[in-house]
């Protein structure tokens, strides 16, 4: 028997997936059932909470629906108010489910006036509605396989807006949203540039801008450090948590 076991964040292979007899006697005759195991045992680290688990038995699949949140629900975590960074960047700082790391948004209002945001959260009304204020929702950018979370909730809220990532994260990515282009797809409009990074297997990359009073590089997981380790031999301002640094020079 091979089970599949899918969330949000990550399609991993369980070595064992197990139900109570008291709850499943006996296995159904049927070409799908609906009953969430009692059991999951994975060979990879991740969240447990599933959208679903896909059993394939021979030619038979089972759907075995769990109880976590639709992919597509707003669930707004705890996060900070939208900072203004420059002229037409901001970012907002924000927790993650279960650990103690924060993550980052930023926001950069394109060559057009519209926005992009690169590793989108999901925001409180207030909060909401002063990033909608900016200008309209255009792109969303996943710079990694690790930081879908958000994506399809704002895929759900703003159907036009177009997803972007590295190309060696689109498989994994597009597990959980549509993925409307690549990095290498993603014109420069003389405000925002898109490039994947050497040494990442093209699953991560760098956003850099361009602002009225300098140039900006956007970074993801690669960079891991301190505020001050981050420019202490460039001489820049820096935003950073232990997943996004923003560097103004």
């Amino acid at each position: 028997m091979q089970e599949y076991f899918q969330d949000g964040d990550e399609v991993l292979v369980p070595d064992l997936a197990d139900w109570r007899r008291v709850r499943m006697p006996q296995m159904p005759n049927a070409s799908a059932f609906e009953l969430a195991p009692d059991g999951l045992q994975v060979a990879a680290a991740g969240q447990y909470a599933s959208r679903q688990c896909l059993v394939a038995v021979g030619a038979c699949a089972y759907r075995v629906a769990s109880m976590a949140k639709n992919a597509a629900s707003w669930r707004v975590l705890e996060h900070g108010p939208l900072e203004q960074l420059a002229d037409n960047i901001w970012r907002v700082e924000g927790a993650l489910p279960g650990m103690s790391l924060r993550r980052t948004m930023t926001v950069v209002r394109r060559g057009d006036g519209s926005l992009l945001l690169h590793s989108a959260i999901a925001l409180d009304q207030v909060q909401q509605r002063r990033l909608e204020a900016l200008g309209p929702l255009k792109v969303i950018v996943v710079p990694n396989a690790g930081h879908r979370l958000d994506a399809p909730a704002y895929k759900a809220r703003y159907p036009e807006v177009l997803v972007v990532c590295p190309r060696g994260a689109r498989e994994k990515v597009a597990h959980v949203v549509a993925v409307d282009l690549t990095y290498d797809d993603y014109a420069d409009d003389g405000v925002i540039r898109c490039e994947t990074l050497a040494g990442t297997a093209d699953g991560e990359g760098t956003m850099i801008v361009t602002s009225t009073d300098g140039i900006s590089v956007v970074l993801n997981d690669v960079v891991m450090m301190s505020q001050a380790d981050v420019c202490a031999n460039t001489g820049c301002d820096a935003q950073q948590t232990a997943f996004n640094t923003a560097c103004t020079k």
